[in-house]
């Protein structure tokens, strides 16, 4: 994992943490989650164009009526068209959900000698927090068995281990709470 000593916090836009989280040419997943509409849309495209202008309107116009914005964490194979473990390009990040006295967990991660500083902590609702390491050279099932790990030593949500998971993106409002946080330490 890429970690950090001293974690340094900063606001992130969606295009600047998409930048910094992938390749142009990665192509990754997007979500768009409306739960009192009833609608989801997901977009697979390429990281550029999910960072653009242009997307980024049609992602802030969607969550200014409602939706909630995730990506997917890992890129996808370039003829995927769905987002299943056999879609899987390459493992680039690993993750650990806090939904349970988030604060105390984000403290052991913060203290622990298991793990380095993570590259981003979001904030995605009181108490509650996506942990975020930068990654290579890990295969799928290894990545798995990290985050199942980390699960079990930092209290984290056991459902949130798979390599197909999509996180909250940062820069957008949350309808559970908005301000999610960026880790610049690499």
């Amino acid at each position: 994992m890429n970690g950090s000593e001293k974690p340094t916090w900063a606001s992130a836009t969606a295009s600047e943490y998409i930048n910094d989280n992938f390749k142009p040419s990665d192509r990754i997943a997007v979500l768009v989650l409306n739960r009192n509409l009833g609608e989801t849309t997901q977009r697979i495209t390429t990281a550029q164009k999910a960072a653009s202008p242009e997307f980024q309107a049609w992602l802030r116009y969607k969550n200014a009526n409602g939706a909630d914005i995730y990506v997917g964490m890992n890129p996808l194979k370039q003829d995927a068209s769905t987002r299943t473990k056999e879609d899987i390009e390459t493992i680039r990040h690993l993750y650990v959900d806090l939904d349970h006295d988030g604060s105390a967990a984000l403290e052991g991660i913060k203290n622990s000698d298991l793990v380095p500083q993570p590259n981003y902590v979001l904030n995605t609702s009181p108490e509650k927090f996506q942990v975020i390491w930068k990654v290579e050279g890990i295969a799928p099932e290894e990545a798995e068995d990290l985050q199942r790990a980390m699960v079990r030593e930092f209290a984290g949500d056991p459902a949130a281990t798979d390599s197909t998971r999509v996180l909250r993106l940062p820069g957008v409002a949350s309808r559970l709470l908005a301000t999610p946080q960026r880790h610049l330490g690499r």
